[in-house]
Protein backbone atom coordinates (compact mmCIF):
# COMPACT_ATOMS: atom_id res chain seq x y z
CA UNK A 1 0.00 0.00 0.00
CA UNK A 2 3.01 2.23 0.68
CA UNK A 3 3.90 2.80 -2.98
CA UNK A 4 0.27 3.29 -3.97
CA UNK A 5 -0.20 5.96 -1.30
CA UNK A 6 2.96 7.80 -2.31
CA UNK A 7 1.97 7.73 -5.98
CA UNK A 8 -1.56 8.94 -5.15
CA UNK A 9 -0.13 11.75 -3.03
CA UNK A 10 2.10 12.95 -5.88
CA UNK A 11 -0.92 13.00 -8.20
CA UNK A 12 -2.67 15.38 -5.78
CA UNK A 13 0.06 17.93 -6.46
CA UNK A 14 0.24 17.43 -10.22
CA UNK A 15 -3.47 16.98 -10.98
CA UNK A 16 -5.11 19.64 -8.81
CA UNK A 17 -8.87 19.87 -8.29
CA UNK A 18 -9.63 17.15 -10.83
CA UNK A 19 -7.57 14.57 -8.95
CA UNK A 20 -8.89 15.68 -5.55
CA UNK A 21 -12.45 15.32 -6.86
CA UNK A 22 -11.72 11.78 -8.03
CA UNK A 23 -9.95 10.49 -4.89
CA UNK A 24 -11.16 12.54 -1.91
CA UNK A 25 -13.77 10.70 0.13
CA UNK A 26 -17.10 12.48 0.46
CA UNK A 27 -16.41 13.03 4.16
CA UNK A 28 -12.77 13.99 3.50
CA UNK A 29 -11.15 17.08 5.01
CA UNK A 30 -8.32 19.39 3.95
CA UNK A 31 -6.49 21.38 6.63
CA UNK A 32 -4.40 24.18 5.13
CA UNK A 33 -2.52 27.21 6.45
CA UNK A 34 -5.21 29.60 5.23
CA UNK A 35 -7.57 31.94 7.04
CA UNK A 36 -10.48 29.49 7.04
CA UNK A 37 -8.18 26.46 7.49
CA UNK A 38 -10.45 23.41 7.67
CA UNK A 39 -12.34 22.57 4.48
CA UNK A 40 -14.77 19.84 3.53
CA UNK A 41 -14.68 18.29 0.07
CA UNK A 42 -16.82 20.97 -1.62
CA UNK A 43 -14.77 23.84 -0.14
CA UNK A 44 -11.53 22.05 -1.01
CA UNK A 45 -12.53 21.66 -4.65
CA UNK A 46 -13.74 25.27 -4.87
CA UNK A 47 -10.40 26.52 -3.50
CA UNK A 48 -8.29 24.27 -5.73
CA UNK A 49 -10.05 25.36 -8.92
CA UNK A 50 -8.29 28.73 -8.54
CA UNK A 51 -4.86 27.32 -7.66
CA UNK A 52 -2.42 26.78 -10.55
CA UNK A 53 -0.47 23.54 -10.79
CA UNK A 54 3.13 23.85 -9.61
CA UNK A 55 5.93 24.20 -12.14
CA UNK A 56 7.94 21.75 -10.04
CA UNK A 57 7.33 19.68 -6.92
CA UNK A 58 9.89 17.98 -4.68
CA UNK A 59 9.06 15.64 -1.80
CA UNK A 60 11.53 15.12 1.07
CA UNK A 61 11.62 13.30 4.40
CA UNK A 62 8.85 10.91 3.39
CA UNK A 63 7.51 8.77 6.24
CA UNK A 64 4.83 6.08 5.99
CA UNK A 65 2.63 4.94 8.89
CA UNK A 66 0.37 1.89 8.84
CA UNK A 67 -2.67 2.82 10.89
CA UNK A 68 -4.97 -0.19 10.46
CA UNK A 69 -5.66 -2.76 7.76
CA UNK A 70 -6.38 -0.75 4.60
CA UNK A 71 -5.58 2.59 6.27
CA UNK A 72 -2.23 4.37 5.94
CA UNK A 73 -0.72 7.78 6.48
CA UNK A 74 2.07 9.53 4.62
CA UNK A 75 4.00 12.53 5.94
CA UNK A 76 6.57 14.58 4.05
CA UNK A 77 7.92 18.00 3.19
CA UNK A 78 6.77 19.41 -0.15
CA UNK A 79 8.56 22.23 -1.95
CA UNK A 80 6.39 23.38 -4.84
CA UNK A 81 7.56 26.05 -7.25
CA UNK A 82 5.05 28.50 -8.70
CA UNK A 83 6.43 31.09 -11.12
CA UNK A 84 9.82 31.21 -9.42
CA UNK A 85 8.47 31.33 -5.84
CA UNK A 86 8.44 28.29 -3.57
CA UNK A 87 5.66 27.05 -1.34
CA UNK A 88 7.21 24.90 1.38
CA UNK A 89 4.87 22.86 3.55
CA UNK A 90 4.94 19.87 5.84
CA UNK A 91 2.12 17.53 4.83
CA UNK A 92 0.34 14.51 6.24
CA UNK A 93 -2.43 12.56 4.55
CA UNK A 94 -4.55 9.62 5.61
CA UNK A 95 -5.65 7.21 2.89
CA UNK A 96 -8.07 4.32 3.14
CA UNK A 97 -8.45 1.47 0.70
CA UNK A 98 -11.89 0.33 -0.39
CA UNK A 99 -13.67 -1.45 -3.20
CA UNK A 100 -13.42 1.76 -5.23
CA UNK A 101 -9.64 2.16 -4.70
CA UNK A 102 -7.70 4.50 -2.46
CA UNK A 103 -9.65 7.38 -0.94
CA UNK A 104 -8.17 10.47 0.69
CA UNK A 105 -9.71 10.94 4.12
CA UNK A 106 -7.51 13.78 5.39
CA UNK A 107 -4.82 16.02 3.92
CA UNK A 108 -3.09 18.49 6.23
CA UNK A 109 -0.48 21.16 5.41
CA UNK A 110 1.62 23.27 7.76
CA UNK A 111 3.78 26.11 6.44
CA UNK A 112 7.50 25.26 6.61
CA UNK A 113 10.19 27.79 7.52
CA UNK A 114 11.43 29.67 4.46
CA UNK A 115 8.25 29.29 2.43
CA UNK A 116 7.89 32.19 -0.02
CA UNK A 117 4.18 31.65 -0.54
Amino acid sequence: MKNQVEEAERRLWTGGAEVFAAVMSDDGVLVAPTEDGVKDKAATLAMLRDVPLPDRIVFANIAHTAIAPGVAAISYRADAEYGGLTLSVFCSSVWRAGDDGLRLALHQQTAAPGSEL
